[in-house]
């Protein structure tokens, strides 16, 4: 079972408020980033995620957790959303309700995410997801996108 933390459930709330519509992918993708580039620069984490490598990349499940917390709490809300072929999708997006504050989250972590989602906020799942099999962690797996080398284990984003 997951434990949640204050911090990845800030984190969270803050990359969605930040990007606004957003699917669960490019979330977990913008957290491994941020953290990855976090670790390369403080040695730490920001969030309590721990990386699996997944079909679609960087992954930890208890992401579902944290979403529907946020939710429960009224800070975001989910919305079907169809894809030009039909396809469905749920997105999430901050409401009106959404905690603006970053108390939890450091002034240079709010900078590094800041830095991270001005540069990567605007990109999509597709594209998060190519830059994530791009990384160090997912290289020495050997994974890339299609294959299943290194498949469900830990990433080490100090590697």
């Amino acid at each position: 079972m997951t434990m949640i933390s204050p911090k990845t459930k800030k984190l969270i709330s803050y990359i969605i408020q930040k990007c606004g519509s957003t699917t669960i992918t490019s979330i977990m993708k913008l957290s491994y980033l941020i953290d990855l580039i976090s670790v390369k620069k403080t040695g730490k984490q920001i969030s309590g995620f721990q990386y699996e490598r997944y079909l679609f990349g960087p992954f930890d499940k208890g992401i579902y957790i944290y979403i529907q917390e946020l939710i429960k709490e009224k800070t975001l809300k989910e919305r079907l959303a169809f894809t030009p072929g039909g396809d469905e999708y749920i997105v999430y997006e901050p409401t009106g309700k959404a905690d603006r504050e970053t108390e939890g989250l450091k002034k240079t972590e709010i900078a590094l995410i800041d830095s991270v989602l001005g540069e990567l906020g605007g990109l999509g799942a597709k594209s998060l997801s190519q830059i994530a099999y791009a990384t160090g962690p997912m290289k020495k797996l050997g994974a890339t996108m299609g294959n299943r080398k290194g498949l469900n284990k830990l990433l080490d984003l100090a590697s």
